[in-house]
């Protein structure tokens, strides 16, 4: 049972459409869907889904982090692993949340809620088939014969 690594993050905005401007034009993200009161983004090197989800809100806030597991049996790992210690998990069906497979929810001693997912939609990079490793730097137009 492992954290593969940091997947994404929600926020809550009462201004959805300026944060959606602020975190294309200023930090470069890319819209890559948009579903009810939710924006998908995703940062220029993630091969997932999305890195960031904007959703509309009264007030600002962090609504979850989601951390993508090593392998598809350690969400269920996990789960059982929190509810021993008497905490409540809750599951979150595949697609509930865009680009992503079933996960698991629930609030670390810290007060955030925390969520646990392995399948994950991979987003169609146009660099990916020109770069040999996802830590690659690849700089558009160039190939991954390039040394300079």
């Amino acid at each position: 049972m492992r954290i593969a690594h940091l997947g994404h993050a929600e926020l809550r905005t009462p201004k959805l459409e300026e944060s959606v401007q602020f975190f294309k034009n200023v930090l470069g993200l890319e819209e890559t869907e948009r579903t009810g009161q939710s924006v998908y983004m995703r940062a220029w090197g993630d091969w997932e889904h999305h890195t960031l989800i904007l959703t509309a809100a009264d007030r600002p806030g962090l609504e979850h982090v989601g951390w993508r597991v090593g392998a598809p049996e350690d969400v269920e790992a996990f789960a059982k692993e929190i509810e021993a210690r008497g905490e409540k998990v809750t599951r979150v069906e595949a697609g509930t949340e865009k680009g992503q497979g079933d996960a698991i929810r629930f609030t670390y001693p810290g007060g955030q809620t925390m969520e646990l997912y392995y399948d994950v939609e991979k987003f169609p990079h146009q660099y990916v088939e020109q770069r040999c490793h996802k830590n690659t730097h690849m700089a558009p137009g160039r190939s991954r014969l390039s040394l300079t």
